[in-house]
């Protein structure tokens, strides 16, 4: 429970914190954000520090279901209000490529979340579920699924967990937004 600059209440399930930046989620899925903001992770279109929680205007028609902030970035994943679309966003600072879009944009700091095309028009075992950062990396978490074609070894019908190297046949796709972008697949019993 927070106030609010206009005395509104706000109830939060979620909240993320790292590095003197915050991002929380309302109950209804509004993301407010406050803190540091000098390289503009609090994606509110500038770089000026907010003391208060702030609602994320660009993100409003999003039910927000994960945020992960450091003092760089922001990455979020929501579902459009309207149509119930998944989408995965990201604002900040690009550097180590952390952003998972700007390397293609040119842009090197977003000051509003912006949508990662990445993962625009894929199968829906490639939404992302879950976001995490770190200081220079984001993660996005897809769903559990079977090891299809796609995911493949050639002449096996399992892949690799990235984590404990056995074959598995479920797993859990990690997407990796750094210098390396890449997908690290992990198994059921690694994710803890």
């Amino acid at each position: 429970l927070q106030k609010c600059k206009g005395g509104e209440q706000l109830h939060f399930k979620r909240i993320a914190s790292r590095n003197e930046s915050t991002a929380a989620v309302t109950v209804d899925g509004y993301l407010y954000t406050f803190g540091f903001n000098g390289e503009g992770a609090l994606g509110q279109g500038n770089t000026t520090n907010y003391y208060q929680p702030a609602i994320v205007k660009s993100v409003k028609d999003y039910i927000i279901d994960s945020v992960g902030i450091s003092h760089n970035h922001m990455v979020l994943v929501g579902r459009s209000r309207s149509n119930g679309k998944r989408y995965a966003f990201s604002c900040g600072t690009h550097q180590y490529e952390c952003l998972a879009y700007a390397k293609t944009t040119g842009e090197h700091k977003v000051l509003t979340p912006k949508i990662i095309p990445f993962f625009l028009n894929k199968q829906p075992c490639y939404e992302p579920m879950e976001v995490s950062v770190s200081r220079y990396q984001s993660y996005f978490m897809t769903m559990l699924t079977k090891v299809n074609d796609d995911l493949r070894m050639e002449g096996s019908n399992k892949v690799k967990c990235g984590k404990c190297t056995k074959d598995v046949e479920y797993v859990l796709r990690f997407y990796i937004s750094s210098s390396s972008g890449k997908y690290v697949f992990i198994c059921e019993d690694c994710v803890g």
